[in-house]
């Protein structure tokens, strides 16, 4: 074993006497950069399980809006398609491989589905009946790299859509012989068992939710709670999803909702409308609500149910909007910061070391610290510690050891600051 271990080491051991018990703490914020060649703000769009972050930067409306990946060290830019009219193009989710989708202008100014395998964008092509004066936006993207958005028929109908090895394919027929036959529809989320969730719209225009199995051809319809408006936005493995919905004519906002054979309310007993925007495999859900006067707040919940929410407090940011939730419990998200100007800046949420569960709260003690760790991996003679410590203690961004980062990161999180 190496010096730097054993000091480590003995450290670790001369805390022992200070065993504690669970503790209130914090969650770990990182900053994502803001390049110094960018104006406006920062917004995340979604974290994958390795920790790889999308967003977009530069983000001055109808003027520039520059999509990015974040590895949790350096931001690198991503290209436009070349016949852009302007250089606005936007991220919307990434997979485990690092494959980002997404949608840029194109030269007529219309937004074009895209997607990015490191810095190289490739065009989707428009489905059958698609107008190609018109919107083609990719929204979610699965491991095996099926994508799934929205474009336009002629005649201004919103058309859900998926791609596939290369092929675009319409859900209009699979959706419209299913009872949805209204002018709006939109595939939002895939799982990797190829199950899709979306929106469409009834006869009478009312938004109901559905999913869609890609393998097996089989089409649900949700529904809706109650009588009005209900989506469904994501779908995890387990074909839980999230999204929002009224349960009219008792509410007059839209809440929090989870699907998952019957509806359920996550949600706190506020009046301001709720969104339900992420559910990780686990089954937990991010999502954030309108305070008014243009403030939002943001939620984290580990199931439905009145009062399920837990309040994200960001440290130094204000209006904070979470985006998306990986199956670490790591959170992106954005708002103002104190010295941002006003100017949106991204984030990433992460458990502290300890937190067994994913909710902010520390489940182990220094004991069980001292137990794994192995010092730094770049040490001589270093051991890799096991699955189980790294599961428990490697903090976020993860390096594959647990060493004086993670203890400080897990010191911070007992102090609760």
């Amino acid at each position: 074993m190496n010096h730097r271990s054993d000091a480590i080491l003995g450290f670790a051991a001369a805390v022992l006497m200070a065993l504690a018990p669970p503790a209130p703490a914090a969650w770990v914020v990182t900053e994502v950069p803001n390049l110094l060649t960018w104006i406006g703000g920062t917004e995340p769009s979604d974290i994958n399980s390795n920790g790889e972050v999308c967003g977009n930067g530069n983000y001055v409306v109808n003027n520039s809006i520059t999509p990015f990946r974040y590895d949790g060290t350096t931001v690198k830019e991503l290209p436009f398609l070349p016949d852009a009219d302007v250089p606005i193009a936007m991220t919307t989710a990434i997979n485990v491989h690092g494959v980002i989708c997404g949608y840029s202008h194109n030269a007529a100014g219309d937004s074009r589905a895209c997607y990015w395998e490191d810095t190289t964008i490739h065009a989707i092509p428009y489905p059958p009946g698609a107008s190609t004066s018109a919107d083609l936006r990719a929204y979610d993207i699965n491991d095996h790299g099926v994508i799934v958005g929205y474009f336009w028929k002629p005649g201004s109908v919103r058309t859900a859509f998926y791609y596939r090895d290369g092929v675009s394919y319409s859900l209009d027929h699979i959706i419209s012989t299913n009872g949805l036959t209204g002018g709006l529809q939109l595939a939002s989320g895939i799982n990797n068992n190829n199950v899709i969730c979306g929106i469409a719209d009834d006869v009478a225009g009312i938004a109901n939710a559905y999913t869609y199995n890609i393998d097996t051809g089989v089409f649900t319809l949700i529904g809706k709670i109650g009588l009005a408006d209900c989506s469904a936005v994501e779908i995890n493995e387990s074909g839980q999803t999230i999204g929002r919905g009224k349960y009219y004519p008792w509410d007059t906002i839209h809440r929090a909702v989870t699907y998952d054979g019957a509806w359920h309310f996550v949600d706190e007993t506020a009046t301001s409308s709720q969104w339900g925007k992420d559910i990780n495999d686990n089954g937990r859900m991010i999502g954030h609500l309108y305070l008014g006067s243009s403030q939002y707040a943001s939620w984290y919940s580990d199931g439905p149910g009145n009062g399920s929410m837990v309040n994200l407090n960001v440290p130094g940011w204000t209006s904070v909007q979470v985006q998306g939730i990986n199956n670490d419990g790591c959170i992106v998200g954005y708002g103002p910061t104190l010295t941002s100007g006003g100017d949106a800046r991204a984030f990433v949420l992460a458990p502290p070391p300890g937190d067994t569960d994913h909710d902010g709260t520390i489940d182990l003690s220094y004991a069980e610290f001292a137990a794994c760790i192995s010092g730094p991996a770049e040490g001589a003679g270093f051991v890799p510690p096991s699955d189980v410590c790294l599961e428990a203690f490697d903090s976020w961004p993860r390096d594959g050891d647990v060493d004086l980062k993670d203890f400080a990161a897990f010191q911070i999180g007992f102090g609760g600051s």
